[in-house]
This record gives C-alpha cells, sequence and structure tokens, in this order.
C-alpha cells in the first residue's frame, strides 16, 4: 500500500468517526447537527520521457533548405491533476557550436516555443487530462554564411551533412 492509499484511508477513517460521533449524540426525538467537511486534493504533476532522440540527422538538401524538421522528437506522459495547468521546461545544450540558429518546438504543444541557446526555455500548457502524452516535433534552423558563427576557427563551415547530437538535453514540468 502506498502512503496516498494511507493517507486517504486515514482521512475517510476520520470522516466515519465524525459521523459515528454525531450519529450517537440522536437518541430518541429530534435532533440536529451540521457536519463541515473540508478536503484537500494534493497537486500531481510528473513528466517521463517515453524516448527521446540521441541525435538528429542533416542532409545535404537540409543545408541548402536552412533548416531541418524532425517531426517525432520524442515521447513524454505527463501526469497532471491541476486544471490552472502546468509549463514545461527544456535544457538546452550550446546548439550553436554545430551551427543550429534556432531550435523551435512546432507541435504537439499547447503553441509554438522557440528554446534558447544553453539555456532553460518555458512553455506554458493548459490542463487537457490527468495523463496525456506528448509528441514534439521540432524545427532546427541553421546558421547562415553571414551570421556570426557559421565557421569554424578554421574558417570552415561548421554544419555538414550528418549525424548530431540532440540538442534537448532535458525536458521537464513545474506548476504555474
Amino acid at each position: 500500500m502506498n502512503k496516498q492509499s494511507t493517507q486517504m484511508g486515514r482521512s475517510l477513517a476520520c470522516l466515519a468517526l465524525g459521523i459515528a460521533a454525531v450519529l450517537a449524540d440522536a437518541h430518541a426525538g429530534k435532533v440536529a447537527k451540521t457536519v463541515q467537511v473540508g478536503v484537500t486534493v494534493k497537486s500531481i504533476l510528473s513528466i517521463g520521457p517515453v524516448t527521446q532522440p540521441a541525435t538528429f540527422v542533416v542532409t545535404k538538401d537540409d543545408i541548402k533548405a536552412g533548416f531541418v524538421t524532425v517531426p517525432n522528437g520524442g515521447s513524454y506522459t505527463v501526469t497532471n491533476n491541476n486544471r490552472a495547468g502546468y509549463k514545461l521546461s527544456f535544457r538546452t545544450s550550446d546548439f550553436g557550436v554545430i551551427g543550429l540558429k534556432t531550435v523551435t518546438v512546432e507541435s504537439g504543444l499547447a503553441s509554438p516555443v522557440g528554446l534558447a541557446s544553453n539555456a532553460m526555455s518555458y512553455a506554458p500548457q493548459p490542463y487537457r487530462s490527468f495523463k496525456i502524452t506528448l509528441n514534439p516535433g521540432l524545427r532546427f534552423d541553421f546558421l547562415s554564411k553571414n551570421d556570426p558563427g557559421f565557421k569554424d576557427a578554421n574558417g570552415n563551415d561548421k554544419l555538414k551533412p550528418g549525424s548530431y547530437p540532440w540538442p534537448v538535453l532535458a525536458v521537464g514540468a513545474e506548476p504555474l
């Protein structure tokens, strides 16, 4: 039996004792008593990755287009009982070192959100259901030839076709 079940059992036992005490006072005749009952529901909020990519792939065509879209940027399960909603937090790596300019969560959330490089970014989310699965789609925009940091220390383009480390290091959830 977990801690929440034990606490709920104790609360119900106290309520039953209170009702029994009121009823015990009711001998013969009419007796009326008012019992006030209050309940506090403990806030629950958790997030867990079901899947999260370790890498993403950039092709020559992606570089020509200036971006790559990753429609399945992982899968996260959120458990939340607060009707006010919650905010997601995203911790990113210093993705400028690999030639990325911006990272945007384009789909799967309440609204698109831009993620800052090597920082925490937040996205408020409305209450939708007690337990949901988020499947964010991301877009990675590359530095252009005119952007500072486009070239490495040797004068070569930073971004080349290949596989790169996933820039979103952690996803969390916090109460609003």
